[in-house]
C-alpha cells in the first residue's frame, strides 16, 4: 500500500511534559526540526518512514530544561532621565 508523502500544511511538530520522568517528548514531520533536534543531541527514539524509505517522522526524547517558555512581548527598557544622563556621562568617560 502507497501512502502519500504529507503535505506542508499536514506537518507539524508536537511536544509534550511528562511530569513523572522529568522529560520532554518531541514528535515531528518537519524535517528543519528534525536536524535541529540530532544537532542538539536529543534522543531519537522512534522513526517512522513511507513505503518508499524516506523518512516521514521522528520521535526525541529531551531533558527538562532543555525546553523554555519565553515571552513573545520584547519588553522595551523604561529609563528615567537621571539614568539617561548617567549612561551619557559613562560614554563620554569610556571614550577618553
Amino acid at each position: 500500500m502507497i501512502i502519500s508523502k504529507l503535505t506542508k500544511q499536514e506537518r507539524e511538530t508536537h511536544c509534550w511534559f511528562n511530569e513523572a520522568d522529568e522529560r520532554w517528548e518531541i514528535q515531528t514531520d518537519i524535517r528543519v526540526h528534525m536536524t535541529k533536534l540530532k544537532k542538539l543531541g536529543f534522543e531519537c527514539t522512534d522513526i517512522l518512514r513511507y513505503s518508499d524509505g524516506s523518512i516521514e517522522s521522528m520521535t526525541f526524547k529531551a531533558p527538562k530544561h532543555a525546553i523554555s517558555f519565553r515571552s513573545p512581548i520584547k519588553r522595551k527598557r523604561e529609563l528615567s532621565d537621571e539614568q539617561r544622563k548617567e549612561i551619557a556621562e559613562r560614554l563620554k568617560a569610556s571614550r577618553k
